[in-house]
């Protein structure tokens, strides 16, 4: 199979994406909101100011363990990484070699069936309904496991849609049916697959909720199945599929952080005669 590189100009970046995905922020912001904190509403007369203290705080210890300085030295490595094999020769051999080499009517009809799972409308209602779900079984092991799932990778979307993003649309990478792979800031935006960063949150986050290797090691390498079916439909490039793996494992991993930490300090809402206030609850 003979594969050229066909020059085209690298597609603009639409206002009616900025938009779309503006309001899958809004929206994991507004779920988030609602479904976080374990354990929030567990008094039917909590007061909203303690469930927002305690939602906020969460949300921010995403953040912080996100933008920690390991976070952001392994941010730096995958960007470093994904950088030699943008601006190089290397995207453009892989992808010689896999089309010529890998690609086959047995592999397209696989990549179809994973492409879904890198859509937005498909894994999103999925972590909603799992955390909806968990809130109303959550006195069952199952339902606690499905529900804490659900509101992890919720959670993990919104720490990391938005550096996905802004790299996405800053490093101005093009598809390889549009062109080269090297970066030239916003001419494009294709330097990170979302299908890849999206399709990698589910396996991720339960990889990291199990103890077990004989789960962690197969879920891992799950999560890395619909960043290499965007490579072999040729819709991206390696760099491209892996950054938005790492930007996945990155956030997972912050959000993952914060529980381990929430395990040996906790601020719960607290109940006396004389009102309703926050509790520090510290395990050691």
């Amino acid at each position: 199979m003979e594969n050229r590189v066909v020059t085209q100009p690298a597609s603009p970046i639409r206002p009616s994406q900025v938009i779309g995905m503006k309001s899958l922020i809004l929206n994991l912001l507004a779920l988030s909101l609602f479904l976080l904190p374990k354990g929030a509403l567990a008094a039917q007369d909590v007061q909203i100011s303690s469930w927002l203290t305690e939602t906020g705080s969460v949300i921010f210890q995403d953040y912080k363990n996100y933008y920690s300085t390991k976070n952001l030295a392994m941010l730096g490595l995958g960007l470093g990484v994904g950088g030699a094999l943008a601006n190089t020769s290397a995207d453009r051999e892989v992808r010689e070699w896999y089309q010529d080499s890998v690609r086959s009517n047995a592999t397209d009809d696989i990549s179809e069936g994973l492409e879904y799972f890198g859509r937005a409308w498909v894994i999103v209602p999925c972590f909603v309904g799992a955390a909806v779900l968990g809130k109303l079984t959550k006195e069952t092991r199952i339902g606690s496991t499905v529900g804490e799932w659900g509101t992890r990778s919720l959670r993990t979307l919104l720490v990391g849609v938005p550096p996905a993003l802004l790299l996405r649309y800053t490093l101005g990478g093009s598809r390889p049916e549009e062109g080269s792979s090297h970066w030239s800031p916003f001419e494009g935006d294709n330097s990170v697959s979302g299908h890849s960063f999206l399709g990698a949150v589910p396996l991720i986050v339960a990889a990291q909720m199990s103890s077990s290797l004989y789960w962690k090691i197969p879920l891992y390498l799950a999560s890395t199945l619909v960043g290499l079916s965007r490579i072999n439909d040729d819709k991206h490039y390696l760099s491209q599929a892996a950054l938005g793996w790492s930007l996945a494992y990155l956030a997972a991993a912050s959000v993952d952080q914060t529980e381990l930490e929430k395990r040996n300090l906790s601020i719960v809402p607290a109940f006396s005669p004389r009102g309703v206030g926050l509790q520090v609850v510290l395990r050691y």
